[in-house]
């Protein structure tokens, strides 16, 4: 257990989670909010969280020599990790903010409601750009 997570996490250069299972990962989004670039592994949502902008940087699970490149290219690139990381914060803010995504569900709610449930994956077709 860790106390003033987002501190730590501002304290940090790189956010690594070295998964070989995960649903959509909190810690993940923590670290993006933190404006961190993300190395990790192609698990559960990770690939749809971090998008195109974050892809370059993620394994596949047990991989550990193109884990270990991802890793490295952050490690001794200062301006790469600054710009991954602002377009990690940038992302969190456009797709996984709480408003927009309680918004969202209401939305998939009244189209369930109404059976107009062909449209719903219409609602964040973004995410996967």
């Amino acid at each position: 257990h860790v106390d003033n997570v987002d501190q730590k996490l501002h304290e940090m250069d790189v956010f690594v989670l070295p998964s070989f299972a995960e649903g959509n990962s909190n810690a993940i989004l923590e670290g993006m909010a933190a404006g961190l670039p993300i190395v990790s592994t192609d698990v559960g949502g990770t690939v749809i969280q971090v998008g195109l902008e974050g892809k370059d940087f993620i394994s596949k699970a047990g991989d550990t020599m193109t884990f270990y490149k991802n890793l490295l290219r952050l490690v001794e690139n200062r301006s790469l990790r600054q710009t991954v990381g602002l377009a990690m914060r940038i992302r969190i803010e456009e797709h996984f903010d709480i408003d927009k995504v309680s918004k969202d569900y209401i939305k998939a709610y009244q189209k369930i409601l109404s059976n107009d449930v062909n449209n719903i994956s219409a609602l964040n077709s973004n995410l996967f750009k």
